[in-house]
């Protein structure tokens, strides 16, 4: 009988592909579970791969990261880690097909080995995209022992979950605005014309800052959202829409960006440098604004 399944890993086979059937022909999810399977009873989805599954990222990653219990010593197996934890580590997975972490559990772990950016990014993401909710990601931080971003985290979650203001707000106040000390912008402007509440703006260049994560929206969204910067234009108001990479990934970029704007519209104020900064050169700023 198995002569006639593809087989995956030592005793474990794919009934719905040939002997035959090429490597690519083998999905990434398939290979998750025959890791499960290869694993045993209680084994489960975990790290990068967990993240993919759950739609946290976008790119399954080369090795799959496969939770068992401490007990468990499978054979080293190429394409896979096999990760013993004691019990009482995870919160109880919940039931799927393909056995996985908790998104929480997912995210916590990943933030922990993370650089401090990156673990503000795929808290951001997870909740940007709904997959969880701060407040279960704030349950999740307070009953682990350990977490190397706890007090990261934790000022994070609060500020999110306290509605205050978002996480991307709180990384553009931090990461860009304050850090290379540009002018404060003043905070929920309403733009008379369109009754539109701006995360940011600075009137004296009528200049407005979107902080809303256009990054994921839909096209629907998309689309009304350069209605909407289309309507602000022909009132006088040039829109900068951020989003989390800018902030996250290129708060140096993002800042010398959002100045050049400021000062081609007539604005005041300096640049300043945080110690992340690139050496400087000019910022292009090209057409008419």
């Amino acid at each position: 009988m198995t002569r006639a399944w593809r087989r995956l890993l030592p005793g474990v086979y794919c009934l719905d592909l040939r002997p035959e059937a090429p490597e690519d022909s083998i999905s990434f999810a398939q290979r998750a579970q025959a890791g499960v399977v290869l694993a045993g009873g209680g084994a489960v989805v975990g790290g990068m791969a967990a993240a993919c599954l759950l739609g946290l990222v976008d790119d399954p990653p080369a090795v799959i990261d496969i939770v068992l219990p401490r007990r468990r010593r499978p054979a080293p197996q190429p394409g896979y880690r096999f990760v013993r934890v004691r019990p009482g580590v995870y919160a109880t997975p919940l039931p799927r097909d393909l056995p996985t972490l908790r998104i929480e559990d997912v995210v916590l772990d990943l933030a922990a080995a993370a650089p401090r950016d990156r673990a503000i990014g795929l808290v951001a993401t997870a909740c940007q995209r709904r997959l969880t909710h701060p407040c279960r990601l704030a349950d999740r931080l307070a009953a682990r022992t350990r977490h190397p971003r706890r007090a990261l985290l934790q000022g994070l979650l609060a500020d999110v979950a306290s509605g205050s203001t978002s996480y991307l707000e709180v990384g553009y106040l931090r990461r860009v605005e304050r850090a290379h000390r540009l002018p404060a912008s003043v905070r929920q402007v309403v733009v008379p014309a369109t009754g539109h509440r701006s995360d940011g703006a600075y009137p004296d260049s009528r200049v407005l800052l979107e902080l809303d994560g256009t990054a994921f929206h839909s096209g629907a969204q998309r689309l009304r959202d350069a209605e909407l910067d289309a309507a602000h234009l022909v009132e006088g108001w040039t829109t900068i829409r951020i989003t989390y990479p800018m902030v996250f990934d290129q708060a140096c970029a993002t800042a010398r960006r959002v100045m050049a704007v400021h000062r081609a519209r007539g604005g005041q104020g300096a640049l300043g440098r945080c110690p992340e900064c690139p050496p400087a050169g000019p910022v292009q700023v090209a057409g008419q604004i």
